[in-house]
């Protein structure tokens, strides 16, 4: 259902702009027209991404492009100002995709670090319970086979959200 919706919403966009234009000759249209329909898909495309499908994502790009290069093709100095400013922006995003997987990598390293104590911690009791010191099934054995298992999860998690990032990352790139 919500595909569906996604997908009517789409076409009502494309019909809004004359998609078929888009796709058309290019040169009959002015740069400031091109401009516009350009500014106006790219924000849809921006805000909508997440529900298209891989075709609609694929036409929507293909669509920017081919704008970008007739305006380009007609104004070198345009060209080179978006240039700029796709360098600018893909810097931040970089920078910004980098500091998450940082803080997805510190938060994996805190984790890890996590279950190592809390193995130890097992592994000394563990000897207590074989040395007749405690019980097998004692407080303390009980305790430390629960901060293990806490330990795992929260580093199977970390591990879960440094690949998460890494996706998003190369998806960038």
């Amino acid at each position: 259902m919500k595909e569906a919706l996604a997908k009517l919403a789409s076409e009502d966009f494309k019909q809004s702009i004359n998609w078929e234009g888009v796709f058309g000759d290019l040169s009959k249209q002015s740069i400031s027209a091109l401009a516009h329909t350009r500014d106006k898909v790219q924000a849809y495309f921006e805000q909508n991404k997440g529900s298209m499908s891989g075709t609609e994502i694929k036409d929507f790009q293909e669509a920017l492009r081919k704008m970008e290069d007739e305006i380009a093709n007609r104004n070198p100095f345009t060209a080179l100002h978006k240039s700029l400013d796709d360098i600018g922006r893909s810097k931040v995003e970089f920078t910004n995709a980098m500091s998450e997987w940082k803080t997805a990598q510190d938060e994996l390293t805190a984790s890890q670090q996590e279950y190592n104590e809390a193995l130890f911690n097992r592994t000394i009791i563990q000897q207590q319970v074989d040395d007749g010191k405690l019980l097998a099934f004692g407080k303390e054995m009980v305790e430390a086979n629960e901060r293990l298992v806490a330990a795992e999860n929260n580093r199977a998690n970390a591990q879960e959200r440094v690949l998460s990032r890494r996706k998003a990352y190369r998806q960038r790139a």
